[in-house]
């Protein structure tokens, strides 16, 4: 059919087919060249390429024929006799049909030699991938959307200590490999690795858990798993990467035990450690470093650090640690902290080392061992030290004074003794009475000290009995005050007697026991006041029924630093003031034992020059005082107080 036109000169058919050959075969070589990666890709595929070079230049024939049935409709007016019917209308036209003939042939070529080497690069690359999965040190397997298993490398093979197929085709959670959590409890299916990533459609990693192999060993196990979707998006399985990890949890929970051994270590040696870097000048402290000082951060600043330590302490500190930063010298100190928690004083022994030989330490490392107890044990020792030394000081002094003090009576009585046994002629009756008495007292001083010497090692012992018994105070005084009446005048001095109140109690206590301890006191009180003074006895009322008895005198005193000594066995105050004062040193300690005993109290106070006076407190009676029977209660009477010693 021949047309007149333009429009007529074109077949609308022929031209969509061109057209359409075009769009189709340039879509095509865009798909490919994607494929092949672009620039994106390090690696890309030189066959899709090639391919994609092909469907490019079949896309460019395409276009090229579209243009040749234009050029010759409109110069022929019959698209007919067109091209692909051989009727062109000239020689160039018929030169760029074979143009077109020679590109298709080149684009045929391009896309079978691309298809050649895309099928080579895909079998190596498969062989590359096959390569790694086979050489991977972690195990990988594949499952199906079941959870079968569809793949294993060797590496999966050792960790499920079975051979590949043993492993395939089996489930998940197969009985061949139990699986447990990392305490060996039995975990639900809907917690593993597997149903967490079906449910989820998404990547999971960092599961462990542990399974128990065929050979009887147990594993612990690291699981990173990711789901597999087929072509419309849904869920076709999972590919899991695993990873032996029982040494290094097996190694981390060792780590972690030597660290709790550390800290208990630490806690029952009551060491504390401490590290600094330079570079954060900062220091890490330990737990026990932390309980010691009182502190709750686990990371200090360096004036945090100093301030822990006490401020008189705090330079010497700062010295030794600086003088460590600078040349690293090490250093050891003792010195005092104040608890940050409590405000509580402790004694600690720092030690500091840097870390290696060089100047200047980028690291130092150091410990705070706590000696509060053990300082205060040494300075206990030392104490104690001081004391038995003293004490034993004090009892050579005893034996020196006591032997003079056994001797003399001893020496009379065996002196008047031995005067009356040999005389030749009759003594007068006057002289023997004389010499009777002085034998009488003297063996009486001489009972009085030893009964004073076994009275101490019975308190000593605790084995002093006594019988307590209702004691009218007033009437003790007096026959006290009448023993010692003489010796105090005969001293120049003023023993007066204070009546006790009306209302003051009959006294319970041992009647022997209690005129020994205002015996005792008369006597010391007479012997360190000098003559023209006073001694005064007095009693008063206390709490509920209780009694005390106080001896005070207006003597030399006794300085505050013997006023603890004065009261221990075979002690003397130190005669500083010319005095001679005699006696054993048993006085006041057996007055103190003698009250304890009654469980009452003993007290001294006393100003150096001015005088002393020294309370007992007796405790009141298990039952009433008694009225008119004055004698109430187990009213046992013992010897006579003693006399003056």
């Amino acid at each position: 059919m021949r047309s007149s036109g333009v429009g007529s000169m074109i077949d609308p058919v022929v031209w969509a087919a061109d057209a359409l050959q075009a769009v189709v075969f340039a879509a095509a070589a865009a798909v490919v060249w994607r494929a092949a990666g672009g620039r994106r890709r390090p690696r890309p595929s030189v066959g899709l390429r090639l391919m994609a070079a092909g469907l490019a230049l079949m896309a460019g024939v395409g276009i090229a024929n579209l243009t040749d049935h234009v050029v010759v409709g409109v110069g022929s007016g019959d698209l007919a006799a067109g091209v692909w019917h051989g009727h062109l209308l000239g020689p160039g036209l018929e030169i760029r049909r074979f143009g077109l003939l020679g590109a298709v042939a080149v684009a045929l070529g391009l896309m079978l030699l691309g298809a050649v080497r895309w099928a080579a690069e895909t079998r190596a690359d498969r062989a590359l991938l096959n390569r790694v999965l086979e050489t991977a040190v972690s195990a990988i397997v594949t499952l199906d959307r079941t959870g079968r298993i569809t793949y294993a490398n060797p590496a999966a093979e050792r960790l499920f200590a079975l051979d590949r197929p043993r492993i395939l085709d089996r489930s998940y959670n197969d009985p061949a490999w139990r699986i447990t959590d990392l305490d060996g409890r039995p975990i639900a299916d809907e917690d593993l690795p597997f149903r967490r990533v079906a449910a989820a459609g998404r990547a999971l990693s960092g599961t462990t858990l542990a399974i128990a192999r065929p050979d009887g060993s147990r594993r612990l196990l690291s699981t990173n798993g990711a789901p597999m979707v087929d072509r419309h998006g849904r869920f076709d399985g999972a590919v899991f990467g695993v990873e032996d990890v029982t040494e290094r949890l097996e190694a981390n929970a060792a780590l972690r035990r030597s660290e709790r051994r550390l800290t208990h270590g630490e806690a029952l040696a009551h060491l504390g450690s401490w590290t600094w870097e330079r570079g954060e000048d900062r220091f890490q402290v330990s737990a026990e470093w932390q309980r010691m000082h009182g502190v709750v951060a686990g990371c200090l600043s360096r004036a945090a650090w100093l301030d822990c330590a006490h401020p008189d302490d705090r330079s010497a500190l700062a010295e030794a640690f600086e003088a460590a930063t600078r040349d690293g010298r090490p250093f050891a100190l003792e010195h005092r902290i104040v608890r940050a928690c409590d405000g509580v004083e402790r004694r600690v022994r720092a030690l500091g080392q840097a870390e290696g030989s060089g100047p200047r330490p980028d690291r130092l490392f150091g410990a705070a061992l706590d000696v509060t107890e053990a300082r205060r044990l040494s300075d206990a020792l030392a104490i104690a030290k001081a004391e038995a030394e003293a004490a034993s000081r004090a009892k050579s002094s005893f034996l020196a004074a006591m032997s003079h003090e056994l001797r003399t009576p001893l020496t009379s009585i065996l002196g008047f003794s031995e005067m009356l046994a040999h005389r030749r002629e009759a003594a007068e009756p006057e002289t023997v009475r004389r010499y009777a008495e002085m034998i009488f007292e003297s063996g009486e001083h001489l009972l009085s000290l030893i009964n004073d010497m076994l009275d101490i090692a019975k308190i000593e012992a605790g084995r002093m009995e006594i019988a307590p018994e209702w004691i009218d105070v007033a009437r003790l005084l007096r026959a006290v005050a009448g023993l010692q009446q003489e010796r105090a005048a005969r001293a120049g001095l003023i023993l007066g007697v204070t009546g006790p109140p009306a209302d003051t109690p009959y006294l319970w206590a041992d009647e022997r026991a209690a005129r020994q301890i205002l015996f005792n006191l008369l006597s010391n009180a007479i012997r360190f006041t000098r003559p023209g003074g006073r001694v005064s006895l007095s009693a008063s009322p206390i709490g509920d029924g209780g009694v005390a008895l106080v001896v005070s005198d207006t003597g030399i005193g006794i300085p505050a630093d013997q006023l603890t000594r004065v009261t221990k066995p075979f002690e003397q105050m130190d005669n500083r003031y010319g005095i001679a004062t005699g006696g054993t040193g048993l006085g006041l300690s057996l007055v103190r034992g003698l009250i304890g005993v009654h469980g009452g109290a003993f007290a001294i106070a006393s100003t150096v020059g001015v005088g002393t006076s020294v309370t007992v407190s007796f405790p009141p009676g298990p039952m009433p005082p008694p009225g008119s029977d004055r004698t109430a209660g187990p009213a046992t009477r013992l010897a006579p107080a003693p006399v003056e010693r």
